[in-house]
């Protein structure tokens, strides 16, 4: 039986105003037993989370962006899906809060701040998974997944760690484990965004074509280009969606904790 003991939280962390007013408030961070790293200074999410990886303790291993707010209780929902998908399917290897579906649509629940509003379709039980949003990822330890050095930059590892697990023939699922996003707005898909999709399109090439949950990765790589077209054509106010000053206000009225 997994409990406390067993788990380990690792996070990137690069500005310290918002870790400490979002990440370091959650309640699991000072949870007897559990074990919390912080990776600093590294050039991109692989790195980073490799090296919370090899320094980590725990069987159950969260890595969570600096602007998440995991709400008080929060463990309790996702030792209760472990326990379930650990007869369920023993070979899981990794889990998500907001994932896309074999069918393509965004399931799990959290509130983004930066799009001022609730994400996904709540799951009553876990879901398979091709992808997962990266904002919080769930990966058992002994299952031996790494994240892939070469995936240079911060985005979509949460689909290439997903594709490594089921090519391995191992388990990833979306559960019910809603977490506060305080993030700002995505005003455009551009810089390291390209060269994390360009990667993973030649490295899954066989698999093409894999929705993600912002955008669709293909060989040619249109719905990018229609995406950041859109973008560029459409004015975003980032200050319409600020950070929340508390998250846990928020966590308590959407009924998180």
């Amino acid at each position: 039986m997994i409990s406390a003991d067993n788990i380990t939280v690792i996070a990137a962390v690069n500005n310290r105003q918002v870790s400490e007013s979002n990440l370091f408030r959650s309640p699991l961070l000072s949870a007897d037993g559990v074990q919390f790293i912080t990776a600093k200074g590294f050039g991109a999410a692989s790195q980073a989370y490799n090296y919370g990886t090899a320094k980590a303790t725990g069987e159950i291993l969260i890595f969570a962006h600096q602007d998440v707010y995991i709400p008080a209780g929060w463990h309790r929902q996702l030792l209760a899906a472990v326990a379930v998908l650990d007869r369920k399917d023993p070979s899981w290897a990794v889990l998500g809060v907001v994932g896309v579906d074999g069918l393509g649509a965004v399931k799990g629940c959290s509130w983004s701040t930066g799009l001022g509003r609730e994400v996904g379709t709540s799951v009553q039980q876990s879901e398979p998974a091709v992808s997962l949003d990266e904002l919080i990822l769930v990966v058992k330890k002994s299952s031996g997944l790494h994240f892939d050095d070469k995936l240079q930059g911060w985005h979509l590892y949460g689909t290439d760690i997903v594709q490594e697990a089921l090519l391995l023939g191992m388990g990833a699922y979306i559960i019910h484990a809603p977490v506060i996003h305080n993030s700002l707005p995505v005003v455009r898909l551009n810089g390291d965004f390209g060269q994390c999709y360009s990667y993973l399109c030649g490295k899954w090439a066989n698999s093409l074509p894999i929705q993600t949950c912002c955008t669709r990765m293909t060989r040619f790589g249109w719905p990018l280009l229609k995406r950041r077209i859109a973008q560029m054509l459409r004015t975003t106010d980032r200050s319409i969606h600020k950070r929340l000053a508390d998250p846990t206000t928020k966590a308590r009225e959407l009924g998180y904790e």
